[in-house]
């Protein structure tokens, strides 16, 4: 639901290149900061956040758009994994 309920996926256009429904990695970071904040979600600092997107990352949920980079907190754009019905894969 991340993907759909945010405008933090959204097209994104790089070297004439657009990239559909993707996230900077320090975007997706300070998203996961914010969101911990409101939340029972124990992410207490940047760190911890890049650990989560670290995680995600090495699980296969989400991956860089070429495939060329692993999870940095940078301008790369990320995007999840998802499925032909638009779902993220492992999540219901």
């Amino acid at each position: 639901k991340l993907v759909e309920e945010t405008d933090l996926f959204v097209d994104r256009r790089y070297r004439c290149v657009t990239y559909e429904a993707c996230v900077p990695g320090s975007d997706l970071l300070g998203y996961l900061e914010r969101m911990a904040e409101g939340n029972s979600v124990r992410i207490g600092n940047r760190e911890q956040a890049l650990k989560v997107a670290d995680d995600l990352f090495e699980l296969g949920l989400i991956h860089h758009v070429t495939y060329e980079h692993v999870f940095e907190d940078s301008g790369y754009f990320y995007a999840f994994n998802l499925e032909d019905d638009g779902e993220a894969i492992g999540f219901d």
